[in-house]
């Protein structure tokens, strides 16, 4: 981005360290403004961590809508979608999923059940949780569990541009994309933290067996495949623009709005059974296991091996608000040991864990599993945008390199 500070000077204005210097390379910083000072050009340079395209998401904890000794849930400043939440543990000095105790997980847990069971009350059947091991934007360096519902409407079908744009807020939210344009009105936004802030003081109406089992085989629904790979493409192309790639024409900068009608006839795709039940697939791809709970190395290729895996109950469970309290438990260790690992095999990187509960914000596979993510901030738009483009298994070498080395150091971590 070029923004004119002052009429006689020009500010350069790069996202990291890293971009800054990687666009002077070879000359370091020092040298070029010294080459500026000498030639009397009014030209600076600083860095900002706040994309140019992206929208600025202001405070995450913004308004309090219910606490207890644990824990405080909040209404976003720029909430994502309606009636978009996040939960903060109440100790200001946890720094990361390492140090959340048993007692915060299961609270956690409860918490996101009760939000569940009020969601049933406005039809709101789905949604992501993303939990961050490190603080993000908007979060004001806290440990944060956001709680994110499907578009207004989308209750069931898979809006694709939807799920995209989560995963672009969740996985890589300081990346230099453009997202699609929603707006919700303020008078909107407030009139559901009344809506909460009430809510939470009332007695909730427990969920039905309908509410927490999914019957195969199942028909889910999804829309807007082609507006999806379009927004794909033009985050591809932005991204290459970043990096000083010239593109052969020039990009459009008109806004890419979300689209929010359903279609009439939404694509059918039909599941008749459970991957994550099916022994070939568990004795594949399975890394590590303890009391009922399972660490699974996705087939989908990351950037770099041992980047992207997958904890699960060995029970069938489809819903994350079914689970026991005894696997709780022991996801809660589970994924202390896996981040543990991710930090020491990939020290540069961070650690996001998120999971998809309902087809209507991308679950395919109805066994409830979080995914669990290391990501290089510098690199993982690129990455994750070439992945959404074309699907990549990894190889047999691979699975096998990882499912030694991780599976070693979680049982030293455990």
């Amino acid at each position: 981005m070029i923004s004119l500070a002052l009429l006689a000077s020009i500010t350069m204005t790069f996202q990291s360290p890293q971009h800054l210097q990687e666009s002077l390379s070879p000359h370091t910083l020092e040298l070029v403004e010294n080459y500026l000072d000498i030639s009397s050009i009014p030209l600076t340079f600083q860095v900002s961590p706040h994309s140019v395209r992206h929208r600025l998401l202001g405070s995450v904890l913004k308004t309090s809508l219910f606490q207890d000794d644990l824990l405080t849930v909040y209404y976003p400043e720029t909430p994502r979608v309606p009636h978009h939440l996040a939960i903060t543990l109440n100790r200001s000095h946890i720094h990361g999923i390492s140090e959340v105790t048993e007692e915060e997980n299961a609270a956690l847990f409860a918490t996101i059940k009760k939000i569940t069971e009020i969601y049933k009350t406005i039809s709101i059947q789905g949604f992501v949780i993303a939990q961050y091991n490190k603080p993000q934007e908007g979060h004001a360096n806290r440990y944060v569990v956001e709680v994110i519902p499907h578009l207004p409407g989308f209750h069931t079908i898979k809006n694709i541009v939807d799920k995209m744009d989560c995963n672009r807020y969740v996985l890589y939210r300081h990346a230099n994309l453009t997202p699609a344009t929603y707006t919700i009105p303020q008078e909107e936004t407030q009139n559901a933290i009344q809506f909460w802030k009430h809510a939470f003081q009332e007695e909730t109406e427990p969920l039905a067996f309908e509410d927490v089992q999914v019957s195969l085989p199942f028909t889910r629904y999804q829309s807007h495949k082609f507006e999806a790979k379009d927004l794909l493409k033009r985050h591809l192309l932005e991204l290459l623009q970043d990096k000083g790639g010239k593109a052969s024409q020039e990009l459009s900068h008109a806004p890419f709005f979300m689209p929010l009608e359903i279609p009439e006839d939404p694509t059918p795709i039909q599941v008749s059974s459970c991957f994550f039940c099916d022994p070939n697939i568990l004795a594949k791809q399975r890394v590590f296991e303890y009391q009922g709970v399972e660490v699974l190395y996705n087939v989908r290729r990351g950037a770099k091996p041992g980047c992207n895996f997958l904890i699960l109950p060995k029970r069938h469970v489809q819903k994350v608000y079914s689970l026991s309290l005894q696997e709780i438990h022991a996801i809660g260790k589970v994924r202390k040991a896996l981040v543990e690992a991710l930090k020491a095999f990939h020290p540069e990187h961070e650690v996001i864990v998120y999971l998809q509960d309902d087809p209507s914000v991308g679950q395919t596979v109805f066994h409830s599993h979080e995914q669990v993510v290391s990501i290089d901030p510098h690199t993982i738009a690129l990455s994750w945008t070439l992945m959404s483009l074309h699907y990549n298994m990894v190889t047999e070498e691979e699975m096998l390199q990882v499912r030694k080395s991780f599976g070693q150091k979680m049982e030293e971590i455990k």
